[in-house]
């Protein structure tokens, strides 16, 4: 809008209006350009303050907006279930329920418009010569329906009506069939079942808990599964429902203690099913077996925190700055109201530099984000898209983001300096004191400032501490140069011995073994019962079965505290023995475990061996019930120890030694230490993030001090000489000038380290194995922020004390 068309709209004469911008534009440039240092610093502190602010922000925004895209998302719930008597992870409340419950609730309740089960799978495709590994869900017919993917070809509501049809993402379809048309055309899977394409959808985007490459036909599932719709008991699917509008999941939640009456036994009578909001899944860190990367909602508002204190920050260096100038700026207010200036004209003049400059610092701060944007993506690990920055709703927060920061930099500043009476401006050569009330004002900011710092820095502490705890802790067995693979194929699943002979005759494998899993997962849980010291059976309910071979414990160096490994040549019974964990031994009272009886599925076994506890979960859990058993039959995970020299040769050599016993093999294999450090990723992430911006708060503190103790030396340079012509020592110069801030950071350092201490502890109360926080952690943050303010005030200050008195005396 042109400069005549506002003077219209606000009944001005256009010149005259025109005139008006123009002149306080001009003044508002001259000022600026006038003042460079208090310019530059504050300009940085701006510019880092809002880069680390809309970074911040666009993560948060990102992370709340998980399952809020689809048409219908407020209606749509995900069925959980509370077992009174089961506990996994510290909880009792499980994500997961039977095939049946979700299709009865909508043969029931009227509510429910749609009900979808959804089951994990994992596994290449095949198209001709092409292998292709992908990760996917079983879907019911509707799933399409309720999660309103978009579709690049097929039918929404058909394409997973019958059994044995597949919908592919867009990239695999691409990696398939190139620009050849999808549908129609027949891929392999999971041993050579045959899958009909009958839709494509558009890649999924990050922010959803429902990732996958392709889609199968629930009904497929009928071929090889005849429980699905008679046990209600299993823990085995995902169950989604889709109510009516107007229908209070709270309420509809009450209706469902009826099932459990009506369709579960009298061991079971005491569960409960309840709902879960599609958009919260995402934060529901306390229920078991939720699909997705999970991540405490709490985290997202401490982030959102931490960017509202780094904007408030970088905003207290302008108001110190600003305040702290004000002696120089003085006569400029005393001259202007003398002329017939009044108050409300220099607010806006003082209000309108700080609006400019803040302007000015969001270019460049949008500058700065665009450039930091995929190093920001690799720290938090997370999926944004590049174009969440061209959103509209991001684009109505940057105005707000200008808004605010203008009035909050500029408005104590602007409401401070046009309060100043003329008279004792211009009566007071060396401008205005601070009354007692702007000095603890300022103080306080001060105070303030540093106080953010240190909490943020002890945090950082804590989690990096906790973090290498987490790395370097023994849990229990070696994971150093072992290579998982998976093989996906008949072929290779077979011969299980004959490939590890053929692995071992090269020097660069040491040993190897099959399993179903590694040892950093719940796989199959089961209820069981294990033979008492008194011959009494006790129930043991979720305790988790590793299938493995008989070389398992010997490559992870896993240490066997009672009894023996399994052994082919020492039983023919082997498929018959287990060995199970301390944790098993200890819930069921048992100090001689070797030969006790176990009941698993009606079958007997007996207990052959105790190995020592180990972590195969998060240290946010304990650990856990588990046994193992010999079963070659579902072991399809080979751990591969290698010499960790020449590790793309010895890749090379894995992959050529499966592609003999199955020309085509897709080579699906992962370090475990990377394995291991993905379930602590979230972990890792959010210390990254704090890390990264707690060093940029103490950056901004320091710029703001370095900042105030230059102009604090510029006017305390008279008083400097005086004293140094009276006789003062260059160390009673320095005391003088940084005794006052030694005090305001002590003052911080007494507030602020008992918030500290509260915050982490809370925090680590989140792993059950943790560091202890000592006094040398607070120590060490302490030595930091220490080390950081000396560093930004030491120069001025020595330059300061150092300098020939008569230069001073003759300057002023």
């Amino acid at each position: 809008m042109k400069c005549q068309q506002v003077a219209n709209l606000l009944d001005l004469p256009g010149v005259l209006f025109c005139d008006m911008l123009k002149n306080y534009f001009r003044i508002t440039v001259r000022n600026l350009i006038k003042q460079k240092s208090w310019i530059f610093i504050s300009f940085i502190s701006l510019v880092v303050g809002m880069t680390s602010f809309i970074l911040l922000m666009l993560y948060a925004r990102y992370e709340l907006s998980y399952d809020s895209f689809f048409k219908h998302s407020d209606q749509i719930f995900q069925l959980g279930q509370y077992l009174p008597d089961w506990k996994h992870g510290g909880s009792n409340n499980f994500a997961l329920t039977s095939g049946v419950v979700g299709p009865t609730l909508k043969e029931e309740f009227p509510e429910v418009v749609y009900a979808v089960r959804t089951k994990e799978v994992e596994s290449p495709l095949t198209y001709q010569q092409k292998s292709i590994l992908g990760k996917g869900l079983y879907a019911d017919r509707d799933f399409l329906r309720v999660f309103t993917f978009p579709i690049k070809a097929g039918d929404r509501d058909t394409a997973l009506k019958d059994p044995f049809s597949i919908v592919l993402s867009e990239t695999l379809s691409e990696k398939l069939f190139g620009s050849e048309n999808p549908i129609g055309q027949i891929v392999s899977f999971a041993n050579d079942q045959i899958l009909h394409v009958t839709g494509v959808v558009e890649d999924i985007p990050g922010n959803t808990h429902l990732k996958f490459d392709y889609l199968i036909s629930f009904l497929t599932m009928y071929s090889f599964r005849d429980d699905i719709d008679s046990v209600w008991g299993i823990l085995n699917y995902t169950n989604y429902l889709q109510l009516s509008d107007r229908v209070s999941y709270r309420a509809f939640e009450k209706k469902l203690s009826a099932i459990v009456a009506k369709y579960h036994d009298q061991d079971s009578i005491n569960r409960r099913y309840f709902l879960i909001p599609l958009q919260n899944i995402h934060f529901a860190t306390h229920i078991n077996f939720l699909p997705g990367q999970n991540i405490n909602k709490r985290n997202i508002y401490l982030l959102m925190a931490i960017a509202f204190l780094i904007l408030v920050i970088s905003c207290i260096n302008y108001i110190n700055l600003a305040t702290a100038r004000a002696g120089t700026r003085s006569k400029e207010v005393g001259i202007r109201k003398t002329v017939g200036a009044t108050c409300r004209q220099l607010q806006k003049q003082f209000l309108g530099e700080s609006f400019l400059l803040t302007f000015f610092s969001i270019l460049i701060s949008l500058a700065a984000v665009c450039l930091l944007f995929p190093v920001f993506r690799q720290i938090a690990g997370s999926e944004i898209p590049v174009n969440t920055l061209l959103e509209g709703g991001n684009a109505a927060g940057l105005l707000g983001l200008f808004i605010m920061v203008g009035f909050l930099a500029g408005g104590y500043p602007a409401f401070y300096l046009s309060a100043l009476k003329p008279i004792n401006v211009l009566k007071n050569s060396s401008g205005p004191r601070l009354s007692g009330g702007q000095q603890k004002f300022r103080n306080l900011l001060i105070v303030f400032q540093f106080g953010v710092t240190i909490v943020l820095v002890v945090a950082t502490s804590a989690i990096q501490k906790q973090l290498i705890f987490i790395k370097n802790r023994d849990i229990g067995y070696n994971r150093d140069n072992v290579v998982t693979v998976r093989a996906w194929n008949n072929e290779s699943r077979e011969k299980p011995q004959t490939i590890k002979n053929e692995l071992l005759k090269s020097p660069l494998i040491s040993d190897a073994a099959v399993a179903n899993v590694a040892p950093l997962a719940f796989t199959e849980v089961n209820d069981i019962a294990v033979e008492a010291e008194t011959g009494e059976m006790v129930d043991l309910p979720m305790v988790t079965t590793y299938f493995i071979d008989d070389n398992y414990l010997n490559v992870l160096n896993m240490k066997i505290t009672s009894g023996r490994n399994f052994s082919r040549n020492l039983s023919a019974n082997i498929d018959n023995q287990v060995i199970i964990n301390e944790t098993v031994a200890r819930m069921t009272g048992l100090k001689n475990p070797v030969g006790k009886k176990v009941l698993k599925w009606g079958r007997e076994m007996r207990i052959i061996g105790v190995v020592k506890d180990f972590h195969y979960t998060s240290f946010r859990t304990k650990i856990e019930p588990l046994m193992f058993s010999y079963n070659l039959e579902r072991s399809n995970i080979f751990l591969i120890k290698i010499a960790g020299h020449h590790i793309r040769d010895t890749l090379e050599y894995i992959d050529s030694t499966f592609r003999r016993f199955s020309s085509n093999f897709a080579f699906d294999y992962a370090f475990m230490d990377d394995l291991y450090n993905n379930l602590h990723r979230k972990e890792g992430h959010l210390g990254g993030i704090i890390l990264s911006f707690s060093i940029l708060t103490m950056i901004i503190a320091a710029i703001g001090l370095y900042g105030l103790i230059s102009f604090v030396v510029e006017i305390k340079c008279k008083e400097i000489g005086i004293r140094k012509v009276l006789g003062a020592s260059v160390f009673s110069v320095l005391a003088l000038i940084l005794k006052k801030f030694f005090i305001l950071i002590t003052v911080a350092l007494l507030i602020s380290l008992p918030i500290a201490y509260y915050l982490t502890h809370a925090y680590l109360k989140g792993f059950v194995y943790h560091i202890g926080l000592k006094a040398g952690l607070f120590a060490f943050s302490v030595f930091v922020i220490m080390i950081v303010a000396v560093l930004s005030i030491v120069r001025q200050t020595v330059k300061a004390a150092v300098k020939n008195p008569t230069e001073s005396l003759r300057q002023e």
